[in-house]
């Protein structure tokens, strides 16, 4: 069931409200003995492919009193993968991997907000309903058990619909990530450029022409496309399919594959500039 998205005011911290039941896929598990050395936790698909994976070596990312737009008092606390002997719950917030660095300004908290219980808006799309596996490893021994992910009864979109919406969630998705595994390439062909000052200043030139400026929309108006404004464009779209769970719209649909397009042509161009030609 999806969040609150109305935009009134946060709910005050020092209104007395209930807890809630978990938003979040519950997982039990229970270690006989202290694991010595790392735990892992994986939510497969029924293709068996990953879709998120938590470990005990993961860091706490929530911000510090410097790095906190708001007062800390609006988090949730971080949850942690226990190798502790005993009996433990873990909770899989039902969404994908999230992107590097936040996908490129998602990430942020909502304006549902709950003192205490609040979490940035997660920049991995929506697992789709079905059957998934989730497969602990400790020590090197792996259990699996399976999962079933159901859609509010409440929603009347058709299946169809919905699986026609996580598609294209999962191809903007699957283009951010490319777009940013690229971006830290050409940004590594621009510090590792030598050679004479004219040669390295045309070759700075073409890698930036393909990098852009962070936050760069590149719609037709606004230049050519660029690496960054590939994947500004992709979150915008990402967010809007992601905002309900409805079927999208042939203009949505028109959109996406126009950015996947763009960032087909960058690619071909980047690969070109990566073998000596323009």
């Amino acid at each position: 069931m999806r969040h609150n998205t109305n935009t009134q005011t946060p709910i005050p911290p020092d209104e007395a409200v209930g807890t809630k039941p978990p938003d979040a896929a519950i997982i039990h598990y229970t270690l006989a003995s202290a694991a010595s050395g790392l735990v892992t936790l994986e939510i497969l698909d029924a293709a068996g492919k990953p879709v998120r994976r938590y470990s005990s070596a993961d860091r706490n990312e929530n911000p510090t009193d410097q790095t906190a737009p708001v007062p800390l008092y609006w988090y949730r606390a971080p949850q942690n993968l226990s190798g502790a002997a005993g009996m433990h719950r873990f909770l899989w917030d039902i969404h994908y991997q999230p992107i590097p660095g936040g996908g490129g300004g998602r990430g942020g908290l909502p304006i549902a907000a709950v003192p205490h219980d609040t979490v940035p808006v997660p920049s991995g799309p929506w697992a789709a309903p079905g059957q998934y596996t989730v497969k602990l490893t400790v020590d090197g021994k792996s259990d699996t058990q399976p999962l079933t992910l159901k859609m509010d009864p409440r929603v009347t979109t058709p299946a169809i619909g919905l699986a026609q919406q996580f598609t294209l969630s999962k191809q903007l998705y699957d283009g951010i990530i490319e777009a940013q595994k690229t971006l830290e390439e050409i940004r590594a062909a621009r510090a590792a450029t030598t050679g004479s000052a004219k040669a390295s200043a045309e070759r700075l030139a073409q890698l930036q022409a393909l990098e852009g400026q962070p936050g760069g929309r590149g719609a037709a108006a606004d230049g050519p496309d660029t690496f960054n404004s590939v994947i500004g464009s992709m979150n915008q779209l990402l967010g809007l399919l992601q905002g309900a769970d409805a079927a999208p719209t042939t203009q949505l649909t028109a959109a996406v594959a126009g950015r996947r397009a763009a960032l087909t042509r960058l690619m071909a161009r980047w690969n070109a500039a990566k073998n000596g030609s323009r």
